[in-house]
């Protein structure tokens, strides 16, 4: 994992780039996640399926006890080598010795060698008799031990060769299972792999936000315009939706109102939003917006009414509103509406953007009886206050 920058050293653009960043690997993160925990989820489900076909403990027990005879079998064999090679060599070392005590035999009646001689020539070949006899003794206990070995060597194949038999047969389901559990200790082992790397990324975007916290940040918000206000909660008659630039205050996390440029974006709505209600007046300058004429009559200023501007054919350029309404319309004023904050979370922005107008609606009981998607700029803001925002905010 890439260590953390120092946090306080970054500009305010670098660290909501690094904020985006740290957003969008986590995104990947918790992707993967949910993809090992899919995986995970998949193969606990494949192995019960499986393990419902066979003993797998009966099957890993029995394999157990196939190695453990398989090494019963080899120690017997190389027992069974010894007791051989043993029964060769004392066979071997009999027919020595056989022979020798032919030969003293021989010697203790021949006339021609002296008594004393013969005596001494009989005495061997009785010592060598004994000693045959000895090795006689040894060689049929061996060759005894040599067929005991031999049948326990023939019941321990009989044993194994069943074993294998059977495993045989539950072979290829067990392979699966073994490939199961691997498969499933190695998602496992991803996933909390995963989950560190997501503690980590988390922990880095946390002190992130709390540096960005620390700056002025710049936002855009959602504002709703009403021409009433009902408390607690505000509910106007005709409602228009706006999107606009804003900073948030690092002390409170609130939007500033009294920022410059969403001062001059608010003007900006209020007028688009009349001007639509009041049948399309044309757009002039944020400066301009006090001297605006919708019609003749016109409202030269925010506390004079207007009325609605009217066809050759004399019906009012209305936009579908409700006739009823036309009459309210007409009275409505810049100064008399009321800004009121959307719900939705504002959203970090590495510039101004300008004023963007989402909808409109007439409100009548708390019901929407009339609404208008409007989905379009009202305003973008010249390259001069992009450089302003971008110097005065260190983007």
């Amino acid at each position: 994992m890439n260590e953390l920058p120092i946090l306080s050293e970054l500009t305010y653009q670098q660290l909501l780039e690094e904020i985006r960043r740290e957003e969008a690997h986590l995104a990947e993160l918790l992707e993967s996640r949910e993809g090992a925990n899919n995986q995970i989820n998949e193969l606990k489900e494949a192995l019960t399926e499986e393990l419902s076909l066979i003993d797998i403990t009966r099957y890993r027990d029995r394999e157990k006890r196939i190695r453990r005879l398989t090494e019963e079998i080899e120690t017997k064999r190389e027992q069974f080598r010894r007791v051989r090679a043993d029964i060769e060599t004392r066979t071997e070392q009999i027919r020595e010795r056989e022979a020798s005590r032919t030969l003293y035999l021989r010697r203790s009646r021949d006339p021609l060698i002296s008594i004393t001689n013969r005596e001494v020539a009989r005495r061997v070949a009785e010592t060598l008799r004994r000693s045959i006899a000895s090795l006689h003794g040894w060689q049929t206990r061996k060759t005894e031990l040599q067929t005991t070995l031999r049948e326990e060597l023939r019941q321990l194949g009989r044993t194994l060769g069943g074993y294998r038999r059977w495993q045989l047969e539950e072979e290829d389901l067990a392979k699966r299972i073994t490939e199961l559990e691997k498969s499933l200790a190695f998602w496992t082992k991803t996933r909390a792999d995963i989950e560190k790397d997501i503690k980590t990324e988390q922990d880095h975007l946390e002190k992130k936000r709390e540096e960005l916290a620390k700056r002025r940040v710049l936002v855009r918000t959602k504002i709703r315009l009403y021409n009433q206000e009902r408390r607690p909660t505000p509910e106007g008659t005709f409602q228009g939706f706006f999107c606009i630039d804003a900073v948030l205050d690092p002390e409170t996390g609130e939007t500033d109102w009294t920022w410059w440029l969403t001062d001059e974006e608010i003007s900006i709505a209020r007028y688009h939003f009349i001007g639509y209600l009041k049948g399309g007046s044309k757009w002039l300058s944020p400066s301009q917006v006090s001297l605006t004429r919708f019609s003749d009559e016109g409202i030269p200023d925010k506390d004079s009414p207007a009325q609605y501007k009217y066809k050759e054919t004399g019906e009012p350029y209305t936009k579908r509103i409700p006739d009823d309404y036309i009459k309210r319309a007409e009275r409505l004023t810049i100064g008399e509406l009321v800004v009121g904050e959307s719900s939705d979370e504002p959203e970090p922005i590495d510039k101004p953007l300008g004023v963007y107008f989402d909808q409109v609606m007439i409100i009548k009981d708390g019901l929407i009886v009339w609404q208008e998607r409007r989905d379009r700029w009202c305003w973008r803001p010249p390259e001069r206050y992009i450089e302003r925002v971008k110097e005065e905010l260190d983007l």
